[in-house]
């Protein structure tokens, strides 16, 4: 806490540069809308809510709101979805996983003029390479035009988009997932918790918080033949001689 003023003195210069590149824009948007400017640049008369009103009065503002919210949504779940599963793939030990997770970045990292150019050519009902793959699949009997509908435009564009930006996410999740250790995992599997239980973090939990036997997670397997070796080593014990070996484990 000592240090509070001084981080905000480092802050300071970044936090007034932000100001000005985005807060003073901010500012001169929120007066232009309620002004009748003609021109950019030019004096404006004061209208109050009027620009408000027409553009909330107005259908095509409500229809463009309506399929910006499916839009957000539509993106949201088939990125999320998209991600969660590569991040868990990516998660497994298999040959070439460190190949994979580098190369999973590649559509991130490209440029968007080069995904529009490369989606258009292969989503092309002329000359593109899905509906030839589409048609030979016996799928459909002729090209399909992607584009062609509002509701095909937007599936189309929102699968594209999500291809584009769902890396990323798998990434941080990924992340996330390399950061619990195995132990945890092989414990709630020795309890016999399944592949979905062991996803929830309850379960986890659950083995974190016996930390002996998440230790022992590994070494079950040889645990398991000691408990037997010493089980059929008390059944031939004489009778009153207990063998107190192993009454720890």
């Amino acid at each position: 806490m000592k240090n509070t003023p001084l981080a905000f003195i480092f802050v300071a210069p970044a936090l007034l540069f932000l100001l000005a590149v985005l807060g003073w824009p901010l500012v001169q948007a929120i007066v232009l809308s309620f002004q009748n400017v003609g021109v950019i640049g030019s004096q404006g008369r004061f209208v109050g809510l009027s620009n408000y009103i027409a553009i909330l009065g107005g259908a095509g503002f409500w229809m463009a709101l309506g399929r910006s919210i499916i839009w957000v949504i539509a993106n949201a779940l088939l990125q999320t979805l998209l991600a969660l599963g590569t991040a868990l793939i990516l998660n497994q030990k298999f040959p070439g996983v460190r190949v994979a997770r580098t190369w999973i970045i590649l559509t991130w990292i490209v440029p968007t003029v080069v995904v529009v150019i490369i989606w258009r050519w292969l989503l092309s009902s002329s000359g593109g390479m899905i509906n030839p793959l589409l048609m030979q699949a016996g799928i459909v009997d002729r090209p399909v035009g992607f584009f062609a509908t509002r509701e095909g435009a937007m599936t189309t564009l929102v699968m594209i988009n999500s291809w584009r930006w769902f890396p990323f996410t798998a990434l941080m999740m990924l992340a996330g997932l390399t950061r619990i250790p195995g132990d945890l995992y092989e414990a709630a599997r020795i309890d016999g918790a399944s592949a979905m239980k062991r996803f929830h973090p309850h379960h986890l939990a659950a083995s974190a918080a016996n930390p002996a036997r998440a230790r022992r997670g590994r070494n079950a397997p040889l645990l398991q033949r000691v408990r037997r070796d010493l089980a059929a080593h008390r059944g031939r014990s004489v009778a009153g001689n207990p063998d107190p070996a192993g009454a720890d484990l």
